[in-house]
């Protein structure tokens, strides 16, 4: 099999020069030429600027991709063609970039130790590269939050303050879990001052309000009278909403005595704020929770009920949610639930409402449809969607329908996508080559793989499909001598096909190469005979007969 260099070169060089198949405009005959070691390179001849002048644009591009094989291939085409010319020296403006894909893949599992080893590896080989910094940030708080979380159940206060002071990264209002439990190790092990500027720091800087509520509730239990009166009076100067005020005053009526374990009046609302809230936990308050009518409350039950996958119970607690305080917090729970649930109208009636809310929680809803094969509710969902992932499953909707001319649309608006993932464009690239080849759009399929590039399991995959269409083509329009060019050119890419290996005796039984043809049948009728290869083999005996009469 000859070497192709996958993604980066254009096709075939038979793609100039079968004028009898639908293509639109024929471009200038593609120019084979050798890159040493049977690296067989194929490019569209060009003549820019001047029939000697030299053509660098694809050249350039490789090296835009890093591509250093590939570039090599060129310059040596290139200086075949122009003996005289010299490569540019600013290909490279530096080494090519690191593929971080792994790392947050590795980081998904949970195997941090797998993701330093991995980080020390590519530092090894990389001496100028850095792991990115959000990745190495988020190991750091987890396992700072695990530890923590061990000691504090072991009992072991000193413990838990030393590990969070040493990864002050992980102490702040983003992980506000990580400031209560820093807070009350301060408080057991006597250092009054450090939780009162721990609980301090939260409620004077922390944008989430149900967090410094619950805050409240938890300095309730661990802080004198006096120092809770002087949290309380820094959440009022926050906040002056009525319902905020006479919350702050129902806590602040019967406050525990200080380093006493009495329970505060009425249920322990703080334990629905936990990071490890459970069921039970919002079960305990949830009546209490009815008759305040508190809507911030209610809604964190409800992601409660979500995050244990029991949508049908958490679906009314956000109703409440938005009942009791409207605003797009308690909008995007319910959102959430009513498209897990398929409940289409009401998520388009709250659409009127929370339109950026609501598209979000239906791409959730898109991709559930997609799982189950249900491409009708997948373009119902995407008739107007922009957003990159939606689109890809609309797309491939549209192709599983039959429809690639409205596919092909969709696939080249996520390619062109400002805010589409690196991922997301290769899909549609492949996805937009899969279009065009549906559509016997042969030379733009060409095009698409010279201009954006397929990964090398792609690229040999949709050349073969390629190849298998155009064969089909060429056969019908009794255009055999090109059927059995292609049929030679697809075995550099795929295993043999048998439909095609009998289309290839055929074709070369019509271009009078009898013996190659009576070979094929006789081999496909050794495997598996068929009325096909019967049919082959009778049509090449009569023909030798005739042959040799005559």
């Amino acid at each position: 099999m000859k070497l192709r260099i996958a993604g980066t070169l254009p096709l075939l060089a038979l793609l100039g020069t079968v004028s009898s198949l639908p293509l639109q405009a024929q471009e200038a005959p593609a120019v084979p030429a050798v890159a040493g070691d049977g690296v067989v390179v194929r490019l569209q001849a060009r003549r820019p600027g001047g029939e000697n002048a030299v053509d660098e644009a694809l050249l350039r591009y490789l090296a835009s991709r890093g591509d250093r094989v590939a570039v090599d291939a060129e310059i040596d085409r290139l200086k075949r063609l122009h003996p005289d010319w010299q490569p540019p020296s600013d290909l490279f403006g530096g080494p090519p970039a690191v593929d971080e894909g792994p790392l947050w893949q590795l980081y998904e599992t949970g195997d941090y130790a797998a993701v330093r080893k991995r980080i020390d590896a590519i530092r090894a080989e990389r001496k100028d590269w850095s792991p990115p910094a959000k990745l190495v940030s988020l190991m750091d708080v987890n396992e700072t939050r695990t530890r923590s979380e061990a000691a504090a159940a072991h009992g072991d206060w000193p413990e838990v303050v030393a590990v969070l002071q040493a990864k002050p990264a992980a102490a702040t209002c983003e992980h506000v879990d990580n400031l209560w439990r820093l807070a009350e190790g301060q408080q057991r092990t006597g250092d009054e001052a450090g939780a009162m500027a721990t609980y301090s720091r939260i409620i004077t800087s922390c944008a989430d309000a149900d967090h410094r509520f619950a805050t409240l509730q938890k300095a309730k239990l661990l802080l004198s009278p006096s120092d809770l009166q002087r949290l309380v009076g820094l959440e009022r100067a926050r906040s002056d909403a009525p319902e905020r005020l006479a919350k702050l005053d129902e806590l602040t009526a019967k406050p525990a005595t200080a380093g006493k374990p009495a329970k505060p009046a009425g249920p322990d609302f703080s334990r629905i704020y936990r990071p490890n809230a459970t069921i039970a936990d919002a079960r305990a308050v949830a009546q209490q929770v009815i008759n305040r009518r508190d809507g911030a409350a209610a809604r964190k039950i409800g992601w409660i009920y979500q995050t244990e996958g029991d949508t049908a119970s958490a679906l009314p607690w956000f109703e409440h949610g938005l009942a009791w305080a409207p605003g797009a917090e308690s909008a995007k729970g319910l959102a959430m639930a009513l498209a897990a649930l398929g409940r289409t109208a009401e998520l388009e009636q709250l659409g009127q409402t929370y339109p950026a809310i609501v598209t979000e929680a239906m791409g959730g809803q898109v991709a559930v449809a997609m799982d189950r094969g249900d491409v009708a509710t997948v373009l119902r969902l995407t008739h107007q969607t922009r957003k990159p992932g939606d689109l890809l499953l609309r797309s491939w909707s549209l192709m599983r329908l039959l429809r690639p001319t409205e596919a092909m649309a969709a696939f080249t608006t996520v390619v062109h996508a400002p805010d589409a993932l690196p991922a997301q464009r290769d899909e549609a690239v492949y996805g937009l080559i899969r279009a065009q080849i549906a559509q016997h759009l042969f030379r733009e399929a060409a095009n698409s793989i010279t201009r954006y590039g397929l990964p090398p399991d792609r690229f040999n995959e949709v050349q073969a499909d390629l190849l298998a269409k155009r064969i089909q083509v060429a056969f019908q329009r009794e255009d055999y001598r090109v059927a059995v060019a292609l049929c030679e050119e697809r075995r550099d890419y795929a295993l043999p096909d048998r439909g095609l290996e009998v289309q290839e005796a055929w074709a070369r039984y019509h271009t009078g190469d009898i013996r190659a043809a009576e070979r094929i049948f006789s081999r496909l009728d050794r495997i598996v005979s068929t009325d096909d290869t019967e049919e082959g083999l009778e049509a090449v005996r009569r023909r030798m007969m005739i042959v040799g009469g005559s």
